[in-house]
């Protein structure tokens, strides 16, 4: 009884509900012990039940109410809703970019009713951060995998080069890297909001280049962050020419640089 007090305690500051329902479902027992009733604690009073309604009750609700300004529901539909937003919305970054962020184009990607985007994720900042949280979230997983798949064997500078790149860029990367991915990655690097989620993505995404190498023969490169930075720069100085072959191109600027190991 002490624990479930305990626990009411601390949830009811962000749900009254749940701490009322659990006071009901206490007030009862209370009543059953005082009475000297001889059926078992809570017989009678659907005791599960009530309690898994309560657990359903659990809202922390309003903007900032959960990460990056979501609104938190525990739900079962509820949750299912907002996951899908957020997958639709990492999807929306990934491939389009900052402009295809809106609540109405999040919610139609994720199919469900447009004003179920502005419930959960009551601006557009929030909405964005979250974007940005879900996208290095999967872009850090895709990396990681795409890296421990990659078969074991020498390979050549310009070769090794083109793996890093798809995997600094995971889940998939084509001519339109730079524009499609590096831009709102550079612009989120500059947003006080954002920076915070991207360097906590960094070291996951070094740790995934550091496998490439290795598994490359490549393991006498050690600085692997100057690497990085070099793979963002020849992306960049790439896309300033043709729209065609501009991974071709950034793999030949790190192929050299690896030609130096």
């Amino acid at each position: 009884m002490i624990v479930l007090y305990v626990g009411i305690s601390a949830q009811s500051m962000t749900s009254p509900s749940l701490a009322s329902e659990f006071t009901s479902i206490i007030s009862s027992a209370v009543r059953c012990r005082d009475h000297g009733t001889s059926r078992k604690p809570y017989a009678g009073m659907n005791y599960s039940s009530r309690v898994q309604h309560a657990r359903r009750l659990v809202v922390v609700a309003g903007e900032g109410g959960g990460r990056d300004g979501e609104r938190a529901m525990v739900q079962g539909r509820g949750v299912d809703r907002q996951q899908r937003m957020i997958d639709a919305a990492a999807t929306l970054l990934i491939d389009e970019g900052f402009d295809a962020i809106t609540h109405r184009r999040v919610a139609d990607a994720a199919g469900v009713p447009r004003g179920s985007a502005s419930y959960y994720f009551p601006t557009r900042a929030g909405l964005i951060a979250t974007a940005v949280r879900a996208a290095e979230d999967l872009r850090l997983a895709s990396a990681t995998a795409y890296a421990e798949a990659l078969p074991e064997r020498r390979r050549a500078s310009r070769e090794t080069a083109r793996e890093l790149i798809a995997t600094a860029f995971a889940p998939h990367v084509d001519d339109t890297v730079a524009v499609a991915r590096l831009d709102p990655m550079t612009v989120a690097l500059r947003d006080p909001e954002l920076a915070p989620i991207m360097r906590e993505h960094r070291p996951g995404i070094l740790a995934a280049l550091g496998v490439v190498l290795e598994r490359s023969g490549r393991g006498d490169v050690t600085d692997i962050d100057l690497l990085a930075h070099l793979v963002d720069a020849a992306l960049i100085t790439a896309a300033s020419g043709p729209a065609e072959g501009v991974i071709d191109r950034a793999a030949d600027l790190v192929g050299r640089f690896l030609d130096h190991y």
